[in-house]
Order: C-alpha cells, then sequence, then structure tokens
C-alpha cells in the first residue's frame, strides 16, 4: 500500500509490511491477469491509424482497475482491523520468545489461543481475497471473450458488404459496357416480360 493509503492505518509492524507486499503482488497479478494484450491487438486492425489512442486507452485502462483493485483491498484491510491484529500477532511473538518454555506438560496459554483466533481470521481473509481475484479474472475474460465475439461479427458483417459491393461494382461495370443500343432492346425486353407475366 503507498503512503497515501496507509495514512489512515495505524503503524505497520513487521507481518503487516510482509502482508503488504503480498496484497501488492496479488494486485499487480490480477491486473497482468486481466489485461491480455490481445485486447490491445484487436483494435489494430480494425483502427490501425488510432494506434497511439488504444495505447491510451489500454494505459488508462490498467491504471483504472489498479486502483479501483488497491482501493478494494485496503476497504478490506481497514473494515476488518487486519493491521492491529497483524501487530498484535508480533506482539505475542515477541513476548512468546521471551517466556519461559513449559517442560512439564503443553497446555496453551491464553496469548496460543489468541493467536489461533488471529491466524484463522487472517485465513479468511486471504481466502476471501482469492476469491475476489478469482471472480475478478473470471468476468475479465467473459469480458474479452465479449469483446472478441464482437469483433468477428463485425468482421464477418464487413465482409458480405463488401462482396455485395463487389457484386454490384462488376454490374454496373457490365452495364456500362453494352453498347447503348443493346442496353435499350435488353430493357425493352425486361419490360416486355414483366407485361406477360
Amino acid at each position: 500500500m503507498s503512503n497515501e493509503e496507509n495514512h489512515e492505518l495505524p503503524k505497520v509492524g513487521k507481518t503487516a509490511k510482509e502482508f503488504n507486499i503480498l496484497a501488492g503482488k496479488y494486485i499487480e497479478g490480477s491486473v497482468k491477469a486481466a489485461l491480455i494484450p490481445l485486447v490491445k491487438e484487436a483494435f489494430l486492425p480494425i483502427i490501425p491509424d488510432q494506434t497511439e489512442a488504444i495505447e491510451e486507452c489500454y494505459s488508462q485502462g490498467k491504471d483504472y482497475m489498479e486502483k479501483q483493485l488497491k482501493k478494494h483491498v485496503y476497504q478490506i484491510i481497514k473494515e476488518n482491523d487486519l493491521v492491529e491484529k497483524q501487530n498484535k500477532l508480533d506482539q505475542m511473538l515477541t513476548d512468546a520468545k521471551g517466556r519461559e518454555r513449559v517442560s512439564t506438560h503443553l497446555v496453551p496459554t491464553p496469548s496460543q489461543v489468541s493467536l489461533g483466533i488471529v491466524y484463522k481470521s487472517k485465513q479468511m481473509e486471504l481466502l476471501r481475497l482469492q476469491k475476489m481475484l478469482d471472480d475478478l479474472t473470471e468476468e475479465n475474460y467473459k469480458q474479452m471473450n465479449a469483446i472478441r465475439t464482437e469483433i468477428k461479427e463485425k468482421r464477418e458483417k464487413q465482409a458480405t458488404f463488401d462482396k455485395q459491393i463487389k457484386q454490384f461494382s462488376k454490374t454496373v461495370e457490365y452495364a456500362n459496357s453494352l453498347p447503348t443500343e443493346d442496353l435499350i432492346a435488353t430493357m425493352e425486353e425486361l419490360d416486355l416480360k414483366d407485361l406477360d407475366s
């Protein structure tokens, strides 16, 4: 998390710093997974003269997605008091190192019980973050597939249109190549056929 995003959080301890590094990698990986270059490349054949605009749109989309993902991750950290819990975990670990070990029998101390609760909470949040990543990735793949399908349909329509234009052009060229007398005779013949029918 950046300083701007940390200004409302308590002082960050060792575990929280490591968690922030992990969250940063999660965000970076999510953005990379979502913004496949194929999306950008798909538009180049359609509007090749707009390369710079496509690059700019791709860059803006990447920045927006990264900003929104950071915002959601920060909100989860804040809502669940993860920094306080992680700092408490650090303190409990420090306290545990300073204590003498129980040599006769193993009885969990209140600190160990609290540690287990914090660990479970942290695991649940990690699972929640993973689910959020999976949902975002799935949604982005759906959107990219929809874009590719739309591009394919437009290309097919364009090909059909080009074929019709080409056929029309050939018809016009053929009509222009006929002598005027033959063309008039053909038109009169067509008119007579219409009358007979």
